[in-house]
C-alpha cells in the first residue's frame, strides 16, 4: 500500500475568488478576455470551446486560469469541483467560482479535483454550508478540508481512471441517443413516415 499523507487543502493549494464585476457584464465577440461561467463546466472539466468573451482593463494576474486550474463551486446544494485541462491565454473564473492552484509539486490538481467531488468531501461541505435561500462553502471551510495524498503514482491512475469512466459516460450517452433516433427512423419508415 502507498504512503498516504493527510494534511488540509490550504497546505496544498493557492486559493483566489474569481473576478467580479462592478456590474453585469457585456458579451462582445471582441473582447480581450474570456470568462469561464457555471453553463461551461461539463464533466467535472472546464469545456473551453465556447467561453463568452468581455472587454476588461488591468485585470489581475490572480483571476487569470490556465491548464491545472481547479475551479470550485461554493454556492448552491451541488458543491464540485472542475478542472481546466487545456492551456488558455487571457481567461478569468466568474465571481461564482473559488479558483485553486495546487502549490505543493507532490499532488496532481486532477486529483484534487477527482477527491473535492467524492463522497467524503461532500460530506463535510454538505455540514459547512452557511445561508438559507442559497446556502454557500465559506472559502475558509474549503481551506479547512483534510484530504488524504497518496504517492504521485497512485494519484496518477486514480485521475486515469476518474478521466475515463466520465469519457466512457459520456459515450454511452451519446450511443443511447443514436440508437434510439435509429430505433425511432426505422419504425417511422414502416408506416411510410
Amino acid at each position: 500500500m502507498s504512503n498516504i499523507k493527510v494534511c488540509k487543502l490550504q497546505e496544498i493549494c493557492e486559493f483566489q475568488l474569481g473576478y467580479q464585476f462592478r456590474r453585469k457584464p457585456e458579451y462582445v465577440s471582441d473582447g480581450n478576455y474570456r470568462i469561464a461561467q457555471m453553463k461551461d463546466i461539463h464533466n467535472y472539466t472546464l469545456n473551453t470551446s465556447e467561453l463568452s468573451k468581455v472587454k476588461l482593463e488591468d485585470v489581475k494576474e490572480d483571476y487569470l486560469i490556465d491548464k491545472g486550474t481547479v475551479l470550485f463551486t461554493p454556492r448552491g446544494f451541488n458543491n464540485g469541483a472542475a478542472l481546466v485541462m487545456d492551456k488558455l491565454e487571457n481567461t478569468i473564473a466568474a465571481g461564482l467560482f473559488y479558483i485553486i492552484r495546487v502549490k505543493d509539486s507532490s499532488v496532481l490538481p486532477e486529483y484534487i479535483t477527482w477527491y473535492l467531488n467524492q463522497k467524503p468531501a461532500q460530506k463535510y461541505f454538505a455540514s459547512n454550508r452557511a445561508g438559507t435561500s442559497i446556502p454557500t462553502i465559506n472559502i475558509g471551510f474549503l481551506k479547512e478540508l483534510e484530504i488524504k495524498i497518496p504517492d504521485l503514482e497512485v494519484q496518477e491512475k486514480i485521475a486515469h481512471i476518474f478521466y475515463l469512466s466520465l469519457r466512457e459516460k459520456e459515450l454511452t450517452i451519446n450511443l443511447q441517443e443514436k440508437k434510439q433516433q435509429l430505433i425511432e427512423a426505422v419504425l417511422l419508415e414502416k408506416i411510410n413516415i
